[in-house]
Parts: structure tokens; sequence; C-alpha cells
């Protein structure tokens, strides 16, 4: 079983530091790396962060999200883009061997936030995107 925290630990110290400054994360400057995964895996599975992070990602996105939550798999070529946007947000992972994969810990926290009133939410917040980027 793996953990958001251990996929985490792939990224250089100086490079956790700065997510977690871009996360508004504070209180950083004493902790080691495996102390500022922790506090990092932490706040991005905070329900209502997950809620908001997850809330941009279009239907066939989180489709992807879903499906990989069931089991892990390499994305087709027609997948990649949105597979990339998982592993953007570390919700998902790509790892050494192109799979896309959900750490137990996301799966746990997303199952506690996918409710009806969250799918509108987010259906509302991935179309206001759309209407963005257009």
């Amino acid at each position: 079983m793996t953990n958001l925290n251990d996929y985490l630990e792939r990224y250089g110290k100086e490079d956790l530091t700065n997510f977690a400054k871009s996360l508004g994360i504070k209180k950083l400057s004493k902790l080691r790396k495996a102390e500022l995964t922790i506090k990092i895996a932490d706040y991005l599975l905070n329900e209502e962060i997950m809620k908001l992070r997850l809330a941009v990602l279009s239907d066939a996105q989180i489709h992807l999200f879903e499906k990989a939550l069931q089991k892990s798999f390499i994305p087709s070529n027609d997948e990649l883009d949105d597979a990339y946007k998982l592993n953007e947000m570390d919700y998902g992972v790509i790892d050494f061997d192109d799979m896309l994969v959900i750490p137990e810990d996301v799966k746990r926290a997303y199952n506690s936030i996918n409710t009806p009133e969250f799918q509108n939410f987010r259906k509302r917040v991935s179309w206001l995107m759309n209407c963005l980027e257009v």
C-alpha cells in the first residue's frame, strides 16, 4: 500500500519546499524532507482542499481518475493529457511503468468527499474553467 507522501518523496527537498510555499503552507524552514512530505500530503488530503482542487477536473478527467481508483492502468494515448493533469495535481501518479496509480490515502479521502453535492459543484466549476479557457 502506497500513500501520497511516499510518492512525494520522489521530489527533492527544495522542490517540496517551493511546492509547499505555493500551497500557502507555513513554518517550513526547520522541517526535514520526510516531515515536509507528510505536511504537504496532509494538506492535499484535507477534504476542503481536495474538493477545491478536484473541482477543476473535466468530466473526462474525473472519469479517468475514478477508473484509476478501481485499478491502476496504463493510460491510452487519448487519455495521456488527462492522466498527466492528475499527475501534476499529485492526486494521481504516473509511475515508472507508465501506470496511472492513485495512492491509497487519496482513494480514501476522495471516497469521503465524493457526494452528489461535490459532483454538482465540480461540474459547475469545470464548466466555468472551460469557459475561461475559451
